[in-house]
């Protein structure tokens, strides 16, 4: 299962979207926990501890921040599994159901280092909650992502040269530059949509998930 999820995730932690090694990192992400949910004092959802759709590859890190955390927008947390957990509205973007994009962009800056830290964009906070029990903000992934801004604003650059030229020819090249470094596949695929989104060329960013 955890090969097989792994796999099905562009062998990326589902949280923080780093490539990882399954071999050295095992974990197995329950998104809505299995035992006990933290802070609430009610039993977990350990009727989905073998649920596909429940389970995501992760990394130690994230796994061990998020560990049984579980905060609602708003519903009551099921308790049986004759509750219906659609009427539940999480915290945390489910990684598959919603898209993550939808609640969490990026800041960067290029000076003293290049880094790039994740903040919330939605009006229920949902995604500035996500961040700070995930803890993505995290400096050192902060600066893993910043480690990819000379090349994202070189590709961005080709682009922009070539539309104020109005070469065809090289907006097709630089066109397909920015669709291959913004695939889900990529490291940071979330990040890298959100540097050409706000460099004005969204409409040349893939879509995939």
């Amino acid at each position: 299962v955890r090969l097989a999820l792994w796999k099905y995730q562009h062998k990326k932690c589902c949280y923080c979207e780093r490539i990882r090694d399954p071999k050295r990192e095992p974990d197995i992400e329950h998104f809505r926990p299995k035992t006990e949910i933290e802070g609430v004092g009610k039993p977990g959802y350990w009727w989905l501890a073998y649920d596909w759709n429940n389970l995501f590859f992760s990394c130690r890190r994230c796994n061990q921040t998020k560990l049984a955390q579980f905060p609602l927008v708003e519903g009551a947390h099921a308790r049986r599994p004759t509750d219906d957990v659609s009427r539940e509205i999480s915290v945390l973007p489910h990684p598959v159901e919603e898209n993550p994009e939808d609640f969490i962009s990026f800041r960067w800056d290029f000076e003293p280092l290049p880094i790039a830290v994740p903040i919330g964009k939605d009006n229920l906070h949902r995604g500035e909650t996500a961040i700070q029990i995930l803890g993505i903000d995290d400096g050192d992934i902060a600066e893993q992502r910043g480690r990819l801004l000379l090349t994202l604003k070189g590709v961005a650059a080709k682009m922009l040269a070539a539309e104020h030229l109005m070469d065809k020819t090289q907006i097709k090249r630089a066109k397909r530059e920015i669709m291959e470094a913004t695939k889900a596949a990529n490291e940071f695929a979330g990040f890298r949509r959100a540097f050409f989104r706000a460099a004005g060329l969204g409409e040349y960013v893939a879509t995939d998930r």
